[in-house]
């Protein structure tokens, strides 16, 4: 149960963070698609999703971890992708305070 925790966990983390970053870093329409996404995934309720997963996958290691990394990519997207967009705020506000100067 550790290595099927451990790697969902993993596999989460690096979905979460090319999304997230892919989303701050370019913006526009994929950083639309991306939010969207989550918005779809977030209010699943979890527990009840994962047996529904679980009983049209089947029974394994590998199905058991692609199902619990399926719901935890969501909050590493949003951290991801807000700690991206995070300088290019900054910069803007030091902008626009030089603009007023």
């Amino acid at each position: 149960s550790f290595i099927v925790a451990t790697t969902a966990q993993v596999a989460s983390l690096v979905i979460g963070t090319v999304l997230g970053f892919l989303a701050g870093w370019y913006g526009g329409w994929l950083d639309f698609i991306i939010n969207r996404l989550i918005e779809l995934v977030g209010p699943l309720p979890g527990l009840l999703f994962q047996i529904l997963l679980m009983t049209l996958l089947g029974n394994g290691i590998l199905q058991v971890t692609f199902v619990v990394a399926v719901l935890a990519w969501p909050g590493f997207v949003r951290l991801v992708r807000a700690q991206v967009l995070s300088p290019r705020g900054r910069s803007l506000r030091r902008g626009l305070r030089a603009y007023e100067s």
